[in-house]
């Protein structure tokens, strides 16, 4: 490993689990799923206090299942064992996005896009990608659709107001 990227802790962290003399592809799927894990377990981590804090124990729970997967990941990540479930990974946490954007309407169908994009690098084959990224991007407009209110029953003040 590059010194540079040793001293460095973010770094360190971003290449964990890649040994120096694995493939580009293999360098780049396992840099793209920490980086995932960096970005998305502290705001789990983060969610989960707040949730309890709040006493919404559906969301707490939803942000438990979110910290086991992350916690699953940092292992495959430090072990270097059970690779191919990285993409497991991904498809829980892009169904419990689904489940708490639709449930709660917080704007969390937008991690849909980002999970788009992390699959990318994590998918073997195209065909696995172009199915997952379709149902992503089906999810999130459907999501969005359903959220948009029914302007008919209201008077025109409200829906300024609203606007």
């Amino acid at each position: 490993m590059n010194p540079s990227i040793k001293q460095n802790p973010i770094l360190s962290f971003l290449y964990l689990g890649i040994p120096d003399d694995a493939s580009f592809i293999d360098r780049q799927k396992g840099y793209m799923f920490n980086l995932f894990i960096l970005i998305g377990a502290p705001f789990a981590i983060l969610s989960l206090i707040v949730n309890l804090f709040e006493q919404a124990y559906f969301p707490a729970f939803i942000n438990i299942i979110q910290i086991s997967c992350f916690s699953f990941a940092l292992w495959i990540a430090i072990s270097g064992k059970w690779k191919e479930y990285r993409v497991v990974i991904l498809i829980i946490l892009s169904v419990v996005a689904m489940i708490a954007a639709y449930s709660y309407q917080n704007s969390g169908e937008y991690r849909l896009l980002i999970m788009i994009v992390a699959a990318v690098v994590l998918f073997d084959r195209s065909w696995q990608y172009i199915v997952f990224a379709a149902i992503a991007c089906f999810a999130f407009v459907y999501i969005r659709m359903s959220q948009i209110p029914d302007l008919t029953n209201q008077s025109i003040g409200d829906i300024v107001f609203r606007g």
